[in-house]
């Protein structure tokens, strides 16, 4: 095999119902009577895997190339732990419509029913239209019954915290939060690699193919939803130019928000994982230690840095860069 390089994955996109425009003016694909409602960045969920976009491995996929690289490409304590599987999913969303109200299961409750782990996930807000919003936890602590009597009333969202969105903004969703995004909102998610999803409330509307309503999973959902209140969001950072700004902290993923003027060298000698550069807010160079290839990364692109190279060398006039990594 060719040795490893920074690897940039060619996007995969997804219809969804409540989908918009922003995906086909950003990767200029086929505008679609179905909106483009998702952009899968880098993953290897079953069936989707993510394809490598340019370089001597362009074709291969995301899990081919863990089975043969290992602890090159992603660490050594992170292959012991996930061996093949890649433990994050990297997307954009583009919501032109309101999403349903949702839950996602916790590790615990996905690994008993379908042997998987569960979904947590954070959003950084990519673009939002003035009266955007998100929709985060209860305002009261409410018990089952309450919700389903407000599920069939139809007033659950009037009994969730509800918060004006604007570019810039990071949300972190742990699994059992009930949780929605509003129309008007391009952001990007970084989330556990699953996708159980357990609707609640969808507003009646009808699926474009069977025209019937979309199917809720109340049972499910009220079994996974942590039905204390927990309204934290938007979280608060810092936006030092050229640093660490940390964001999320979690079990699962750690991200940190960098603003990066002129040129900057990111020192990853004493880690020993992979690390995802995600360009939100303008346009990047970068070179890696082993490679003198120069690497462009634009508004809305991903880089997976296997774990072999001690350090990435970014220059840029602007840009706003999310670093991403996981627990080793």
């Amino acid at each position: 095999m060719e040795r490893l390089y920074p690897l940039k994955f060619t996007p995969q996109f997804f219809h969804r119902l409540w989908g918009g425009n922003n995906l086909e003016e950003l990767f200029g694909i086929f505008p679609s009577s179905e909106k483009w409602g998702e952009a899968w960045l880098i993953s290897t969920m079953k069936g989707f895997p993510s394809q490598v976009a340019k370089g001597p491995l362009k074709g291969f996929h995301l899990d081919e190339l863990i089975r043969q690289y290992k602890s090159d490409l992603v660490g050594k304590k992170i292959y012991n732990r996930w061996s093949d599987s890649f433990p994050l999913l990297v997307k954009l969303i583009d919501a032109s419509e309101d999403l349903s109200i949702q839950v996602h299961p916790d590790n615990e409750l996905a690994s008993k029913k379908y042997g998987t782990i569960g979904k947590t996930e954070m959003w950084y807000i990519l673009r939002a239209d003035k009266s955007s919003f998100i929709l985060d936890g209860f305002t009261e602590k409410y018990d089952s019954e309450s919700l389903m009597k407000f599920v069939s009333q139809g007033v659950l969202k009037e009994k969730m915290n509800s918060i004006l969105c604007h570019r810039g903004q990071v949300y972190y969703i742990p699994a059992g939060r009930p949780h929605a995004i509003g129309g008007g909102i391009l952001l990007a998610e970084i989330q556990q690699a699953s996708d159980i999803t357990y609707r609640l409330y969808d507003y009646n509307r009808l699926d474009s193919k069977t025209n019937q309503k979309r199917e809720l999973h109340l049972d499910l959902g009220l079994k996974a939803i942590n039905y204390g209140t927990s309204h934290q969001n938007p979280i608060s950072y810092l936006k030092k130019t050229n640093r660490h700004n940390k964001l999320v902290q979690s079990p699962f993923f750690s991200t940190n928000f960098m603003p990066i003027r002129g040129e900057v060298l990111i020192d990853y000698s004493k880690e020993d994982r992979f690390y995802i550069l995600i360009c939100v807010g303008g346009q990047l160079s970068l070179r890696v230690n082993k490679n003198n290839y120069k690497y462009t990364l634009d508004f809305g692109e991903a880089l997976l840095i296997p774990a072999c190279f001690d350090s990435v060398l970014i220059d840029s006039k602007d840009a706003h860069v999310l670093e991403v990594s996981v627990p080793e």
